[in-house]
């Protein structure tokens, strides 16, 4: 069987910081892309690696709206909740947005406990800080797998796509979400981990970044990427805002270290207690900053009683 895999859809009603189009219509217009795609390619399951939602009190409408949409489509949809769809990021998915799609019949929730078998392959889930407690095909997981080694100096939160199939060795196939950077690894035993990536672009480390599906033949767990269609960066995000939120923190940045290495180096006696906003005007005197650092410096002192 051939079975199309996404995650991290996080619908939501509030517009991202530096978004400026109708965020939730593009969250819904590319969900259809997506439902398109699988039913159209044959596929026989669309499965979700968690993130459905990015919060587990979204209003009524989105749900209902994203209803109607998947009962226009025959896609068979497989679902494991992630962090974000649950409520205080616990278990369970009583009463959220994510529990009544599942309780309306339109999509299946996938468990860590008991297989669900298509067309001879059983699928098999691992939401949010479960654990898996039977063997099958694929397993569909929500947690930290990057491909390699830590995304970020520090990181200490993940597991490597090599760690989770060593860590799975009954799984032929692992997909995760929540990392929203995408990857493929194969190993050298021909078993597949795919981590989806985001499908919506919130960020500004996002900005050229092309969300996509991934469809697997479970016949030998090869599988195709398939890019989806978004506009361009400048149409849905605002360049203008971004570039004076970085002009700011340069600015700001660049006062701390100038009033740090001042005070640093004030010659003051022992004992003596010099008043701060005494010591910063000094530092505008000696330093010349320029007006968006004395900007920025003003802002601070109004807050200083």
């Amino acid at each position: 069987m051939i079975f199309t895999a996404i995650s991290d859809l996080h619908f939501t009603d509030k517009k991202p910081k530096y978004r400026k189009d109708d965020f939730l219509e593009t969250c819904f217009l590319k969900f259809e892309q997506i439902l398109k795609i699988t039913q159209e390619s044959g596929s026989q399951a669309l499965v979700i690696g968690g993130d459905v939602f990015d919060y587990p009190t979204v209003p009524r409408h989105v749900v209902s709206d994203l209803f109607k949409m998947i009962s226009n489509y025959t896609v068979r949809i497989l679902v494991i909740p992630g962090q974000h769809d649950l409520r205080y990021h616990s278990k369970g998915i009583d009463n959220t947005p994510l529990g009544n799609l599942v309780a309306s019949g339109k999509i299946k929730l996938l468990s860590p406990k008991h297989p669900i078998n298509i067309s001879g392959i059983n699928f098999v889930g691992q939401g949010w800080e479960e654990k898996v407690s039977c063997s099958g095909d694929v397993l569909v997981t929500h947690q930290m797998v990057t491909k390699k080694g830590p995304l970020w100096p520090g990181q200490s939160d993940f597991i490597s796509a090599p760690g989770i199939l060593n860590a799975h060795k009954d799984f032929k196939c692992i997909i995760s979400g929540d990392n929203h950077k995408p990857h493929s690894f194969v190993s050298k035993d021909g078993r597949l981990q795919i981590n989806c990536g985001s499908i919506m672009r919130s960020g500004k480390d996002q900005v050229d970044y092309i969300p996509s599906i991934w469809m697997i033949d479970t016949k030998d767990y090869s599988f195709t990427n398939r890019k989806l269609k978004i506009k361009k960066g400048e149409n849905v995000f605002d360049f203008p805002k971004m570039a004076l939120d970085e002009t700011k923190e340069i600015a700001r940045k660049e006062a701390e270290e100038k009033i740090d290495a001042f005070v640093t180096s004030f010659d003051q006696k022992e004992g003596e207690k010099t008043d701060f906003k005494t010591i910063v005007k000094r530092v505008i005197e000696d330093t010349k900053p320029n007006e968006a650092v004395k900007n920025i410096i003003n802002e601070i002192l109004e807050t200083v009683r």
